[in-house]
């Protein structure tokens, strides 16, 4: 999806949805250091949570299951807030900002090199 076609959506070309994504990725922050996939993995992480996959059981050859737990304790941490659960991490959810942050992914993948110019920057006069 080209940046002409953002402009014309009317979930993304809405500056507060821009705005929320921008917090929501900046709460992650992911710098551009080590792996390129961090976001694959994350987004990966995310659809876990939508079909009720498990949170203490291993994420293929790359993370044991006590790996996968321990990154959806920062997922579920107050500071990104993208899964919440009840007794246990085992079965998470996804919170609204974990939605959205879903969203996003599937909509512009999870390479920030095809995300639209507006998710790391703002305009003039515009709150980050």
């Amino acid at each position: 999806m080209g940046e002409s076609s953002v402009r014309e959506d009317p979930v993304y070309g809405d500056k507060l949805k821009q705005r929320e994504i921008r917090h929501i990725l900046d709460d992650v922050g992911f710098c551009g250091c080590g792996s390129s996939d961090k976001y694959e993995i994350l987004k990966g992480l995310l659809e876990r949570a939508v079909v009720g996959g498990r949170f203490d059981e291993p994420l293929g050859d790359a993370f044991s299951g006590r790996a996968v737990e321990f990154i959806a304790d920062v997922m579920s941490s107050s500071h990104w807030d993208l899964l919440d659960h009840g007794t246990s991490l085992g079965g998470s959810w996804l919170t609204e900002r974990g939605k959205v942050l879903l969203q996003f992914f599937q909509d512009f993948g999870a390479n920030a090199e095809g995300w639209p110019g507006w998710w790391c920057s703002v305009e003039v006069g515009e709150e980050w």
